[in-house]
């Protein structure tokens, strides 16, 4: 039996999902919404726990992933009647609350029609008018007048943002202001525009000071977006930046990220926990939203937050280190989906060189090696090869296919099989 969830290393997630494909003994698979992300499985029957937040698309997608066509019509095996797959709704209270109703949910798929909903602000056939009549219809039955302007302020926002992308003038103030539009900037940050103009006269003073070219990416991210910007910050987990420790924390991170593999990742992450679970930091360790088990007092906005926090002190070894394999992967997530994003806007602006935005991305300067990372071998992967020597032994295709020679087949044979696992992804060995 293996087990998947969305806060699982992606390397790990795929490895066990092929597990459960390729290796005969594994007959189960635990998994939550995760598994709707278009992975083709064996799965001859599902058992539904839960059904919270699937719609009618969600559900019949969900049921998709039992009995594939290419299952079906195998050469292997010719048995039609997994055309009829095997669901079965388990409307348990421990799993889907007291409330939770599966027969609602059940009659959803007697109906089979699906209507689209275009909720996208800058599409042509996004219709405004209807989608205020919507939030209308919601006040009337007792929704929050405030959510609802808040609701149009953010749709018209985007449209007003967009059409300054398009039309705007070719300014070089134009052009900064721009590049920050078009990223997700505005989502993180309240009173955004003021935030913006701010920044542009930063961008200015920075490229006049010769101070600025001594700090590393990180400080740079502070010292451009957080510093005297605090009160503006509405995305806690980015906001953590304005605190030296937590920039320590993620220059160490990243480079760790690049120069382990996921095993000595591991390894350094539960030796970390043991160092620090008797200290305060170790008591009130941030975990996030989806494992936090308690909040403490934030001196900033002079209240307690959201669970966001764990005693590592009361956790035995085992759940220490999958604290530390899900640690990584939230980790991992911030670093590529939030703060390479503002490292992408300092490249884009030319506030750092080519050689910084490739050692912060890929984990090298060495062009070749980023390469790779490119295509898709994990930073962690390339580092390990270089060291190893085995670069030479790779080189690239026209059309980004992965060749290697025979010395470095001989170099795979005996490595682990999660290390084959990645590397098979590229070269067939």
């Amino acid at each position: 039996m293996v087990y998947v969830h969305g806060k699982l290393p992606d390397l790990i997630k795929e490895y066990l999902e092929y597990s459960f494909a390729k290796i005969d003994g594994v007959k189960f698979i635990v998994a939550n919404s995760v598994i709707l992300e278009g992975v083709n499985l064996p799965v001859d029957s599902l058992f539904i726990l839960n059904t919270y937040s699937l719609n009618i698309k969600g559900l019949t997608n969900l049921i998709g992933r039992v009995n594939r066509l290419n299952e079906v019509f195998s050469e292997e095996d010719k048995y039609l009647k997994k055309l009829s797959p095997k669901i079965h709704f388990i409307n348990s209270e421990k799993y889907n609350g007291i409330r939770g109703k599966m027969e609602n949910k059940i009659k959803l798929l007697r109906n089979g029609f699906f209507k689209d909903e275009v909720k996208n602000p800058l599409l042509l056939n996004f219709n405004f008018e209807e989608f205020e009549q919507k939030l209308n219809d919601k006040v009337e039955s007792g929704g929050s007048e405030s959510s609802k302007i808040k609701a149009l302020s953010e749709v018209q926002d985007l449209q007003d943002r967009e059409r300054f992308i398009i039309f705007g003038e070719d300014t070089p103030s134009y052009r900064i202001m721009r590049i920050l539009s078009e990223s997700e900037l505005s989502t993180n940050y309240q009173n955004y525009r003021d935030v913006f103009r701010l920044i542009e006269s930063r961008v200015h003073e920075v490229m006049a000071s010769p101070e600025w070219l001594g700090e590393d990416v990180i400080n740079k991210i502070y010292l451009l977006f957080i510093h005297g910007l605090e009160e503006n910050i509405c995305n806690y987990e980015f906001a953590r930046l304005k605190q030296a420790k937590a920039r320590d924390f993620y220059r160490m991170f990243i480079d760790k990220l690049h120069r382990f593999s996921l095993k000595e990742h591991i390894s350094d992450m539960v030796e970390y926990f043991y160092s620090i679970r008797n200290q305060q930091s170790g008591r009130d360790f941030y975990i996030g939203q989806s494992y936090g088990e308690k909040s403490k007092f934030n001196e900033d906005r002079n209240s307690y937050g959201q669970n966001v926090f764990i005693d590592l002190a009361s956790k035995t070894h085992k759940e220490l280190v999958n604290i530390a394999l899900v640690k990584i992967k939230i980790e991992s997530d911030f670093v590529s989906y939030i703060l390479n994003q503002y490292v992408t806007i300092l490249y884009e602006l030319e506030l750092i060189s080519e050689g910084d935005y490739n050692k912060h991305i890929y984990g090298t300067e060495n062009r070749k090696n980023s390469d790779f990372v490119k295509v898709g071998f994990s930073g962690s992967l390339v580092n390990r090869l270089d060291r190893d020597g085995q670069i030479k032994n790779l080189t690239l295709g026209e059309f980004g296919d992965v060749i290697c020679k025979d010395e470095f087949r001989e170099y795979m044979r005996n490595k682990d099989a999660l290390m084959k696992f990645e590397v098979e992804k590229f070269i067939e060995l």
